[in-house]
């Protein structure tokens, strides 16, 4: 009789039936996986699969296990308005900033940044960065010269995303207040 050749566990499939309580599922068919790299070094594989159950309740469930980090945390907000490079002269100083959502995030943090206009260093604004639970923050800017914006979102965990990118505005005075 020939003897039978068995292929070794791959190893992402023992961190999936660890996960997955092995047995509760029944067979695990992997239908696909990516790997994913985040910001400043982290990664992991997203591996998605498909249950074959033991009854009919459990057949062809399919689950994403996430083997290494959370993908969110690759996630970066949106930006909506104002956009990049706006120069108002409006007073008061009054900015609508909005973003699009991200899934799963739960609330969002917010900075603001000032610029000193004599040494050009940028200077977090006093009670930022600030937790936000929409979509959009109301600001009222405390002078003439340039600021920037961005935003984070945030999971229930606390599990936090990229930063957005920078987003810059500058409050100019109007030629008849000079």
């Amino acid at each position: 009789m020939p003897s039978k050749k068995t292929t070794p566990t791959p190893w992402w499939v023992k961190p999936l039936v660890t996960v997955l309580g092995a047995g509760s599922l029944g067979t695990i068919v992997v239908t696909s996986i990516e790997n994913f790299k985040e910001k400043g070094g982290g990664g992991g594989q997203v591996v998605t699969v498909e249950t074959v159950g033991r009854d009919v309740n459990q057949a062809g469930q399919n689950l994403t296990i996430i083997n290494g980090a959370d993908p969110f945390k690759n996630e970066q907000p949106r930006l909506s308005r104002p956009y990049d490079g706006l120069i108002s002269d409006e007073f008061p100083r009054k900015l609508a900033l909005t973003w699009e959502p991200v899934a799963g995030a739960t609330s969002y943090e917010v900075e603001i940044q000032w610029q000193n206009p004599d040494s050009k260093e940028w200077h977090t604004w006093v009670d930022y960065p600030m937790e936000v639970k929409g979509t959009s923050h109301e600001m009222i800017f405390p002078g003439t010269q340039p600021g920037r914006w961005r935003v984070l979102a945030m999971k229930a965990d606390r599990t936090r995303s990229q930063w957005s990118d920078w987003r810059k505005f500058t409050f100019v005075q109007k030629a008849t207040d000079r």
